[in-house]
Formats: structure tokens, C-alpha cells, sequence
């Protein structure tokens, strides 16, 4: 596929399916495919920062947001908390985001940190 600066939402979708499948074939860094990965990643984000607007977003909005858009239930989420109480607790309130459950969740789910450190 030919890269460019993606222009619009078409672009951007099929953009999103290919870095998807990069990431699951897990690239090993230096190669072509992790490159190619980074290179897309740069592109969607720029593309994201012109076309959504993400400043009013709370982490809880945009895990729920990242939620809805892959499948995933609450349930799915114990990998990034360590149990399901901590989850319900990140929905009712009860419980902010450690550092740790920050990373997983940005490496896991792809959202950004300054969305996820907000209260």
C-alpha cells in the first residue's frame, strides 16, 4: 500500500486495519514490519489530532470509548487492572489510574497518556 497523509476517513480506516494487523504479527524492532508499523501509527495520530477533538474527554469516556470500538467487556479489562474489582471501581469512581494500569492501558488499548492521566 502507498503511505501518504491520510486525507479522509477512508483513508484513515484502512490505515487503522493495517497497523491492526502489523501489531498482531508482533514485528520484532529494525524490521520492515515494525517500521512500517511506526510509520502508520505517525500517520493516524496526525490524522486523529486534525479530525477528533479529544480535549474534553475523561479517561473513563475514552476507556469506555475503547471499549465499545473493539468488543471488549469489563471483564476484558482485568489484564490491565489485576482483578475485577479494580475495574469496578475505576467505573464507579472509587478508584483512579495507577501508573502502572496507565502503561498497560496505553500499550494495550492505544489510548493516549495525557487522556488517561486526566481524572
Amino acid at each position: 500500500m502507498n503511505t501518504k497523509l491520510l486525507k479522509t476517513e477512508e483513508e484513515y480506516k484502512k490505515m487503522l486495519d493495517e497497523a491492526e494487523k502489523l501489531v498482531e504479527m508482533d514485528p520484532l524492532p529494525e524490521t520492515k514490519e515494525a517500521d512500517r508499523l511506526e510509520l502508520l501509527c505517525l500517520l493516524i495520530e496526525n490524522y486523529e489530532k486534525k479530525h477528533y477533538v479529544f480535549d474534553n474527554v475523561s479517561a473513563k469516556d475514552a476507556i469506555a470509548y475503547a471499549m465499545e470500538h473493539n468488543g471488549l467487556k469489563k471483564s476484558d479489562l482485568i489484564p490491565y487492572f489485576g482483578s475485577q474489582s479494580r475495574v469496578s471501581d475505576f467505573f464507579r469512581g472509587a478508584r483512579g489510574l495507577s501508573v502502572g494500569i496507565i502503561k498497560k492501558i496505553h500499550d494495550g488499548l492505544g489510548i493516549p497518556y495525557e487522556i488517561l492521566l486526566r481524572t
